[in-house]
């Protein structure tokens, strides 16, 4: 039964799936909703698939621009007071909630400091470790970014304006050590952040399947767009010398040049693209090894743990805060970021070695039953939430 001692408003662009963030919005709901918090959702925009989401929360909203207080003040009164700020896309909506509630913001990736969102830079496609800068920023953006198949012009200054919010005295909170020094040198202030690691649910031993016989099974999970490094997959594995099959489950607008890539690989039916899943249990649970070889710097890398959590070994780039779950050797094997062929030599030692992804596997879940289980999510969740309530 709900505590009405804890209410919360979870406040996010997309009512649906689309990524990682809508996933995690749905799934920390329904956590927290399990430990007794009535939990309700104010979105600015339905998808497709909005409906699901109606289950999820005790109640549901959509933020109307035009009469901007009106879903804020039925949420009021129904005794919400705080608010869980996470990707929204409009300014406005982001000071009409700091002035109606007390408020944590999870920082999902680097949209506060970027203008181009993924924190590398266009042509050299280099990670750029800068602090924001409106000239520095603009010139980087060209003013342009690519919006549901279209370009439209960007607001440099109303862009900013959300990292301002930032430092305005926001509870923030961050999956990473990583993204706690990203906020930091962009002027928020470390005493007001705290690290909240996702968490993903540990399936029992039994679950992992017996030697299969056949081709290695190599897996994929993510939005099929360039930051995700799919292309750099693909480019490893025509240097793999395993018998294996690539499995990419996921979409996105990079899809048909990633097919167009492996065919040029010459990769043929060595890459299966299985679409877009809402649960990927079964494919973790069927793979030999999952590759993330993302080439921005990820904030953290959920599905990172997700294939832990399954057992499953990880090879992945060692950018942004991979590193603090991927260990190499222990869990994994974490390779320099971009460098393919030692990619393609990480897929090819564990393919030759199913004794060591059996052992990797097992050191990977004891570390999600460490660390990365709803409990402790659910406790540290509190804490803040306790925190903030008390000011």
């Amino acid at each position: 039964m709900a505590n009405p001692t804890r209410a919360l408003l979870f406040v996010n662009s997309l009512k649906g799936f689309r990524g990682g963030v809508e996933r995690y919005v749905a799934d920390t709901a329904m956590a927290l909703r399990a430990a007794g918090y009535r939990v309700v959702g104010l979105f600015e925009q339905p998808a497709d698939n909005a409906a699901q989401l109606d289950e999820v929360f005790d109640a549901t909203h959509l933020w109307d621009a035009s009469a901007p207080d009106a879903a804020i003040d039925r949420i009021r009164r129904e005794g919400v007071r705080v608010a869980f700020v996470h990707k929204i896309a409009s300014r406005t909506l982001m000071d009409h909630v700091l002035g109606a509630f007390s408020t944590m913001a999870f920082v999902h990736d680097h949209d506060y400091h970027c203008l181009r969102h993924h924190k590398y830079f266009p042509i050299a496609a280099r990670n750029c470790r800068l602090p924001a800068g409106l000239i520095r920023c603009s010139l980087c953006s060209g003013l342009v970014e690519r919006h549901d198949g279209s370009l439209r012009l960007i607001n440099p200054v109303e862009r900013l304006h959300a990292l301002r919010q930032l430092r305005s005295g926001v509870r923030v909170l961050v999956a990473s050590r990583f993204m706690r020094d990203v906020l930091v040198s962009n002027g928020v202030a470390a005493s007001r952040m705290s690290i909240l690691h996702p968490f993903a649910g540990v399936l029992p031993q039994t679950a992992r399947p017996a030697a299969h016989g056949g081709p290695s099974r190599i897996l994929f999970v993510g939005q099929i767009i360039r930051g995700k490094g799919l292309d750099l997959l693909l480019r490893a594995m025509r240097l793999v010398r395993g018998d294996c099959v690539l499995h990419v489950v996921g979409k996105g607008n990079g899809e048909l040049k990633a097919r167009a890539l492996a065919a040029r690989c010459g990769l043929g039916d060595r890459v299966v693209f299985e679409g877009w899943h809402d649960s990927t249990s079964r494919f973790y649970s069927r793979a030999d090894i999952a590759a993330v070889p993302s080439r921005w710097q990820e904030p953290f890398g959920l599905v990172g743990i997700e294939a832990l959590a399954h057992g499953c070994p990880v090879v992945g780039f060692d950018v942004g805060g991979i590193g603090e779950w991927l260990h190499d050797g222990v869990n994994g094997v974490l390779v320099k970021p971009g460098d393919i062929r030692g990619l393609a030599g990480a897929i090819d030692t564990l393919i030759a070695s199913p004794e060591r992804r059996a052992a990797m596997g097992a050191h990977g879940r004891s570390l999600v039953e460490e660390q990365f289980t709803t409990g402790s999510f659910v406790r540290r969740f509190t804490e803040e939430y306790d925190r903030l309530a008390a000011e």
